[in-house]
């Protein structure tokens, strides 16, 4: 649950981040001039997928990966990594590059700011993990795409069992269980 808990929070950033980028529409057939709007914040994939064009401009975070570790004598640890995709159009293929890098830009940058969500989530960048965006190279206008890479420490499964047989302070200096627990 935590990892669609995190997706969540992921999500309502993102909405908040880029609420002021106003990104031009795909021209349908019955329109001249579609007008502008900001771009459209998904989890998990994208509504009606056999009309995502027509959904552009968007941004879709996706679970990639969960780990749940734990070392001898640590604390547990649960991990979660998110792609978060990008699409915007333009007709100029300038314009259209620079859109999406500043679309990019403007999340990846809050987050490395922010870099903590709904004070249970932590973005994690140490020397094994980092941030990572890709803008796609290939010819694909007027669509421009791109993606983030992001790892998330995430709150672990707690067990229902005492952990450390009642040695907490011993073994990591806890008072109690729910000293540990918060």
């Amino acid at each position: 649950m935590n990892a669609n808990e995190l997706l969540l929070q992921l999500k309502l950033f993102t909405e908040t981040t880029i609420k002021d980028i106003l990104m031009p529409l795909r021209p349908n057939p019955d329109n001249e001039d579609p007008g502008y709007r900001v771009a459209d914040v998904h989890i998990a994939h994208i509504p009606e997928l056999s009309a995502v064009e027509r959904k552009v401009p968007y941004i879709c975070h996706n679970l990639l990966v969960k780990q749940y570790s734990q070392k001898p004598r640590e604390l547990p640890q649960s991990l979660v990594f998110i792609r978060s995709v990008f699409v915007v159009f333009d007709e100029d293929e300038q314009t259209g590059s620079f859109m999406l890098q500043n679309l990019v830009d403007r999340l990846s940058l809050d987050l490395l700011e922010k870099r903590i969500l709904d004070n249970r989530f932590e973005l994690v960048l140490d020397s094994n993990t980092t941030l990572e965006v890709l803008v796609y190279q290939e010819d694909t206008r007027p669509y421009y795409m791109g993606e983030m890479l992001t790892c998330w420490d995430i709150p672990p499964i707690r067990r229902e069992v005492d952990l450390f047989g009642g040695n907490e302070r011993e073994l990591f200096g806890f008072e109690s269980r729910e000293e540990y627990e918060h």
